[in-house]
């Protein structure tokens, strides 16, 4: 029986590999900006001093997938954070005054003292989020956004908390 011959050929290791895709998706697949997203997740305390020296800087972390992390005391003022994901995640005392999440997802969010001071929460869910303490004083709110009582906003929740309610239907975006 004849046997048949096997290339003797070898290629070098390093050939034989097929290249990694990176770990992080394309920047053109993604709303965010992933540096921003990637500093934030890893040290709070850094992202606050890079934002203490850059308070101009545009935070875009619209539809971030920032769900189960720990971001209390994060500095997220005037960020863009509309359709984020931020369920279950501590956001204690972070500042978040003037940002933008309409129709973020903050369900069972830890939003203690949170500061939504002129915040955009239209279409925000908060059910089941812990806002003890929260400051809401003139953050935007609408029929669509989602309480933590699991009941949607009211012109009369709104005006207990000192927000404003926003009688505008046209979220779609």
């Amino acid at each position: 029986m004849p046997m048949t011959s096997v290339s003797s050929e070898k290629k070098p290791f390093a050939e034989t590999l097929k290249p990694v895709r990176a770990w992080r998706p394309a920047p053109s697949a993604i709303s965010y900006d992933a540096d921003q997203l990637d500093l934030l997740k890893s040290n709070v305390m850094k992202w606050n001093r890079m934002r203490a020296s850059n308070p101009d800087m545009k935070v875009r972390l619209d539809e971030a997938p920032l769900s189960g992390k720990v971001l209390a005391y994060a500095d997220l003022h005037g960020a863009l954070l509309e359709k984020a994901l931020l369920k279950s995640s501590d956001m204690g005392r972070a500042n978040l005054e003037g940002a933008t999440l309409r129709k973020a997802d903050l369900r069972s969010a830890n939003l203690q003292r949170a500061d939504f001071r002129q915040a955009d929460l239209r279409g925000a869910n908060l059910w089941l989020a812990n806002t003890g303490r929260a400051r809401f004083d003139g953050a935007l709110v609408s029929s669509d956004t989602i309480l933590d009582n699991g009941k949607k906003a009211t012109k009369e929740w709104a005006a207990e908390h000192a927000a404003r309610f926003s009688d505008d239907q046209a979220l779609a975006r």
